[in-house]
């Protein structure tokens, strides 16, 4: 891979490396969250039901909103939708930490306001994912999505590890208190380095529910968009166990506290790093069918691993 081509060429750019550098914080702080919250259900009930919920709350989300939310970044001001959405999960991550921090937070309370961050985490999304390339060239995106993806996978593997060793020493609710700041990173940058404006149009901005069901029609006739679709929705539906689980494991086979509960979070985002390394010579290499399906027999073999060894290790 030549300089011009690198992963990390687009960082040359200052607007997308201050993007690039606050949303990771950003999600650094959404993996802290994440992790707090899941063990918190564990203390709180000692209920693997009400703690696979919490992938839920963080998740669920996503798979909801994330068509309306990419309509909306098409059709809205990116800027004032990022804002606003962030605005809103400042003051869930703010009412999440006093509830915990004064003793009040109960499951509930702390699933609703999990939720209302994933819901705002969806919302932004989008805008935030075409407004971080604004800066960067056409020919380096695909570097620069390379990039936000190591950014991202290694976050999760910070964010839960810092979360487990801040769990450990000060409670839940200081680390809550920590994502109240990491949010405020992130509006900070969108203040600093604007998106850019959508190109004048003289026809009507396309309303909401009709480009909902544009993108649902437009994805339902293409046979690649379709697959695609499905793929991922079988791999997550499948996946996701693990992830809803992982906090059970560590309590209950693994006999570990909040620390181990976050550093075995932070192994996954790691391999994740460490996989968006390589992944372009082995996609060159391999092709991208290939490296799914070898991916998708080893997750399973690991799974498989999981589910039946009760060596400790």
């Amino acid at each position: 891979m030549t300089p011009s081509h690198s992963i990390w060429s687009p960082l040359r750019q200052p607007a997308f490396r201050g993007l690039w550098l606050c949303g990771a914080v950003f999600f650094i702080g959404a993996g802290m969250q994440t992790m707090a919250a899941a063990w918190l259900m564990i203390e709180l009930t000692g209920s693997s039901f009400l703690a696979a919920l919490v992938q839920t709350a963080v998740f669920l989300p996503m798979f909801l909103l994330a068509l309306p939310a990419g309509v909306l970044a098409d059709t809205t001001d990116r800027r004032r939708l990022i804002s606003g959405a962030l605005i809103a999960q400042v003051v869930a991550c703010v009412l999440l930490a006093g509830l915990v921090l004064g003793g009040w937070g109960g499951p509930a309370s702390v699933l609703f306001l999990v939720f209302v961050c994933g819901c705002c985490t969806a919302v932004l999304t989008p805008a935030w994912n075409s407004s971080v390339v604004d800066p960067v060239p056409r020919d380096e995106w695909p570097q620069a999505i390379t990039a936000i993806g190591i950014a991202y996978n290694a976050a999760r593997a910070i964010g839960p590890t810092l979360a487990g060793l801040l769990f450990a020493m000060l409670g839940a609710g200081w680390v809550f208190v920590v994502t109240v700041f990491t949010t405020g990173v992130m509006w900070e940058s969108i203040r600093r380095w604007p998106p850019k404006a959508h190109p004048p149009s003289r026809l009507p901005a396309e309303r909401l529910w009709g480009g909902t069901l544009s993108g649902l029609r437009f994805a339902w006739h293409s046979r690649i968009i379709l697959a695609q679709l499905v793929r991922v929705m079988a791999y997550s539906a499948a996946g996701s166990a693990l992830w809803a689980l992982l906090p059970v494991i560590a309590q209950r086979q693994l006999g570990t506290g909040a620390q181990g509960f976050g550093l075995l979070m932070g192994c996954m985002g790691t391999g994740a790093v460490a996989s968006g390394l390589v992944i372009g010579r082995l996609r060159s290499r391999f092709g991208l069918d290939a490296i799914i399906a070898a991916a998708c027999v080893a997750f399973a073999l690991v799974m498989l691993l999981a589910a039946w060894v009760r060596v400790p290790l």
